[in-house]
């Protein structure tokens, strides 16, 4: 008897600079919370992605304490 094992992919999302900045905009503090809990509880279900369009966009951030942690979070 031959067992296959099919593993389910994950859908494959793309997060743009947008999302990122979200996820660090302490000025909307909604908007933060929104998707800090969807990185918490649903974004393990996803495998993510960034562009090289918006990782050159994070590395030409001019403040260097926000763009390392968004460097960090990619």
């Amino acid at each position: 008897m031959i067992k296959l094992s099919m593993a389910k992919k994950k859908i494959k999302i793309y997060l743009y600079t947008s999302i990122i900045s979200a996820y660090f905009d302490t000025t909307k503090v909604i908007r933060q919370l929104i998707t800090a809990k969807w990185f918490e509880f649903e974004s393990s279900k996803y495998q993510l992605n960034s562009s090289v369009v918006a990782i050159q966009e994070i590395r030409n951030h001019l403040n260097v304490e926000e763009r390392e942690k968004k460097e960090q979070f990619i």
